[in-house]
């Protein structure tokens, strides 16, 4: 059985520099589902004899993540595809399908929706259900929505830091 997410916000950024940053650097993407992943297994919010039960032994978490290539859906959205689970290490981490999307607002000033959103799948079948509905749904929740948080915040950067970079060339 699926389970839907949904993250979004709407971030003082003009659509057209998130798109130009979304096509120049997706790969960033990659890196930051990987930190959000690998940070969560690692705090203590998992108990230690729940982490050892679905995680193998010494195991380390290994995310594949396939990303799509940019692209525009109309003049003023531009989305990525996203595949994401774990190849090895934790076998109950569940099959992450979603979009990373940011749309405009406003035409007349720097204003985007980013968006987040997609469904998982949670395995091991039935027993996989069983441990989503009792916990796992909240790390891997809390895993997605660091990923959006981590995503939005670069862009954020990102995209002041070319500002800066431009108005310093300009003086």
């Amino acid at each position: 059985m699926d389970r839907q997410f949904n993250f979004h916000q709407a971030r003082e950024i003009a659509f057209s520099d998130a798109a130009h940053v979304l096509h120049d650097e997706p790969g960033v993407l990659l890196g930051l589902a990987r930190d959000a992943a690998m940070a969560l297994v690692n705090q203590h919010e998992i108990a230690p004899h729940v982490r050892s039960s679905l995680l193998a032994p010494d195991a380390q978490l290994s995310i594949d993540m396939i990303l799509g290539d940019p692209h525009r859906i109309d003049a003023s959205t531009v989305s990525i595809p996203i595949e994401w689970g774990a190849v090895e290490g934790a076998r109950w981490f569940p099959a992450v399908h979603g979009t990373f999307e940011v749309s405009a607002l406003h035409d007349d000033r720097p204003l985007s929706d980013v968006s987040f959103f997609g469904a998982y799948t949670p395995r091991l079948g039935v027993v996989g259900a069983v441990l989503d509905a009792a916990a796992t749904h909240r790390f891997v929740e809390d895993t997605l929505e660091a990923f959006f948080q981590s995503a939005c915040a670069h862009l954020v950067s990102t995209i002041a830091a070319e500002a800066d970079a431009s108005t310093n060339a300009e003086v």
